[in-house]
């Protein structure tokens, strides 16, 4: 499945894919990039602490108890930081 969106494009997975997400993560972050981590605080959690082994700068956007519009926290970061290269986003809904 392709999809483009803001010249950014999504890699669905399902289930646990851990190692492989990290894999990936691991490989296609540029050296000047930045990951956006999207999710609960345990998905925040596990994915700074991989950003941290790897040396690669993260922003997140905690969707746990808030009430803010994700699409719309979502825009707002992409525009205002232009490092952001990937997106890496967990829902339990």
């Amino acid at each position: 499945m392709e999809s483009v969106y803001l010249g950014f494009e999504e890699l669905f997975v399902d289930g646990d894919s851990h190692f492989a997400s990290e894999a990936v993560i691991s490989s296609v972050i540029p050296l000047d990039g930045e990951l956006l981590i999207v999710g609960n605080v345990d998905t925040i959690k596990q994915w700074r602490s991989v950003c941290y082994n790897l040396s690669i700068p993260a922003s997140i956007i905690d969707t746990e108890g808030t009430s803010v519009d994700i699409l719309t926290a979502l825009e707002a970061i992409l525009k205002s930081n232009t490092r952001i290269s990937h997106i890496i986003a967990s829902s339990d809904k």
